[in-house]
């Protein structure tokens, strides 16, 4: 995926999830009542599945590319993009247009065309 459609994806996931996948208070790539985080939701469920199920939470970018083979594969090249989405995901507590914000400044760094992050409507961290 390039950076854009990567940007695109998250930000159409946010606005339709409106809020952050955790479990016990912890940040997690995917719930079990379904939600997924800015990452976990550009990961396929059969690659969930089988590479990645048990190390939900408290894995880094680094230590899942180093554990799943897909994820080396396809987000090595994005890493920092995928770590500043998925901060944007996990540590923003703000409302709505905060997060938009924040997605809008990531967009500008990685010279990505911002737009996707409007139809994030709702935010409840």
């Amino acid at each position: 995926m390039t950076k854009q459609e990567i940007y695109d994806k998250v930000c159409k996931h946010l606005a339709k999830q409106k809020t952050r996948a955790t479990v016990l208070g912890s940040c997690a790539y995917r719930t079990d009542d379904g939600k997924k985080c800015a990452v976990g939701c550009l990961i396929p469920y059969h690659v969930w599945r089988k590479e990645v199920g048990a190390n939900n939470t408290g894995v880094g970018l680094d230590a899942l590319c180093e554990e799943s083979p897909w994820a080396k594969k396809n987000f090595g090249r994005n890493l920092n993009l995928l770590t500043e989405l998925q901060n944007a995901h996990d540590s923003d507590l703000s409302d709505a247009q905060g997060l938009r914000e924040n997605l809008r400044d990531i967009a500008k760094c990685y010279r990505i065309k911002p737009g996707a992050e409007q139809a994030i409507k709702v935010w409840n961290p």
